[in-house]
């Protein structure tokens, strides 16, 4: 049969498509009117997105995205849902959603990912799913997969993130629609917060329901070993969910060989779960801040729930990626109120500077702290500011004359709370009357683009 390598638009009411294949290459567009399959027909596109700017449905057939690993990305887009009977990845390269789709037969994934971004895949009431060992929905952003669930049955929904980690819900309680999707890392507020850096399975599979209350529900979990934080004893594991912290069920042994599976019963609420082997997730971090103050820079963190906890780690970097220990400061072992921490970094670099916090346990599991950044300029040794401490106007003498001098105050939360602009001139002067009594940096830059800056107290 003749490949299409046009662009294929239907403006036309179709009952029926009768032939036994369509070939598309490029992209089929349904631009008008309604595209309908009724019969047991294959359409088959060959490194082609499918565009659904009209209507598409499919009560019976199979629409097959087939492909090579050279092509490039194939959506399922449009600005309309498109519903399918059975659909079928069958290209190494994924098939991207650009819009929700609905699926009523089977979605069969076999030799590639169906990439939900921020779009959702709903199997209604009678639509299933079957992968291989290395196939399933990727679930890369808000999407999910959207199934109902009848009392007294169970559904395997088969995702991923970065791996395929699938979650089965056995479902004791009231039929309802359940709606999955899985993220690669465990916060310590659920969907906020902190990332764990040890004793989790580093993913968090989020389940809601279109129904709530009458829930009576059995998870299963799975995972690979590749998915295992540092620490995690998969022979002593629980699957824990997060209602306001993380609640944990009884422990058991996982069961299978990589993958690995545990299950837990008698779940009446839904939010996020993970598998944990620790019993009890790392210290609440309510709080961490890094602001400048005068020539240094202000730690300072706030917690709650402390359990096993040994010490904290200061960590600081010059670009985000590589930290260094600069401080470590005792934990209050196991707490249940509140506990603040502050430090003093006194040598910060010049330009940006990156903090973060490295929670440790006594048994030497840890997580890490959200990241903070601070700007700080080195401290300018060819000016001189006096008088010093002032009450009023202070004068500015540079080494050398700038032919555009700009001059600002910072208060301690980094602010700009005065800027003024002098021309050519070695020495200035500079009106500090009317501001908070308190440190401040004294910022001064020229046409060289080098900032420098010196502490000023104002009385």
């Amino acid at each position: 049969m003749k490949k299409l390598c046009f662009k294929f638009f239907l403006c036309c009411f179709l009952s029926q498509a009768t032939l036994s294949n369509i070939l598309g290459q490029d992209h089929l567009t349904i631009a008008d009117g309604h595209f309908r399959i009724s019969g047991e027909v294959n359409l088959v596109l060959i490194n082609a997105s499918l565009i659904n700017n009209a209507s598409l449905e499919a009560t019976a057939g199979t629409v097959i995205f087939k492909g090579d690993a050279a092509s490039p990305l194939v959506q399922i887009g449009g600005s309309s849902e498109s519903q399918f009977h059975n659909l079928v990845i069958e290209r190494p390269n994924n098939v991207n959603l650009g819009n929700n789709v609905s699926i009523s037969g089977l979605l069969d994934l076999r030799t590639g990912l169906l990439v939900l971004e921020d779009f959702n895949a709903d199997l209604g009431t009678t639509g299933t799913m079957q992968s291989t060992a290395q196939t399933y929905v990727e679930t890369s952003g808000t999407g999910t997969i959207m199934r109902e669930v009848p009392s007294g049955s169970s559904f395997e929904y088969i995702l991923g993130r970065g791996s395929r980690t699938p979650i089965s819900i056995q479902n004791d309680g009231a039929t309802d629609v359940f709606s999955v999707r899985v993220t690669d890392e465990v916060l310590t507020e659920g969907s906020s917060g902190s990332p764990f850096g040890s004793e989790v399975v580093d993913r968090t599979w989020i389940i809601t329901e279109a129904t709530d209350g009458g829930s009576d529900l059995t998870l299963t979990a799975q995972w690979n070993a590749s998915d295992e934080l540092p620490a995690f004893d998969r022979t002593n594991a629980y699957i824990a969910q997060y209602l306001g912290d993380w609640d944990l069920a009884p422990p058991s042994a996982a069961t299978g060989t990589d993958p690995y599976q545990l299950s837990r019963s008698g779940i009446t609420s839904l939010s996020e779960f993970t598998v944990t082997s620790s019993a009890a997730l790392p210290v609440e971090l309510l709080s961490f801040t890094a602001e400048p103050s005068g020539g240094q820079v202000l730690l300072r963190w706030q917690t709650t729930n402390e359990i096993n906890n040994d010490y904290f780690v200061v960590e600081r970097s010059q670009d985000a990626l590589e930290f260094r220990e600069i401080d470590r400061l005792d934990g209050a072992g196991t707490y249940e109120g509140l506990s603040n921490y502050q430090t003093v970094d006194e040598t910060p670099f010049s330009g940006m500077n990156y903090y973060r916090l490295r929670q440790v346990d006594f048994d030497g599991s840890y997580a890490f702290s959200e990241i903070r950044a601070v700007r700080f300029d080195i401290l300018a040794k060819e000016i001189a500011v006096f008088p010093n401490p002032t009450s009023g106007r202070v004068s500015i003498q540079l080494e050398q004359a700038d032919p555009e001098l700009t001059v600002e105050l910072i208060d301690p939360q980094g602010r700009v709370v005065a800027a003024e602009q002098f021309g050519a001139s070695n020495l200035q002067s500079f009106d500090t009357s009317g501001l908070t009594k308190g440190v401040y940096l004294l910022r001064v830059s020229g046409t060289t683009g080098v900032e420098r800056v010196v502490r000023l107290l104002v009385q």
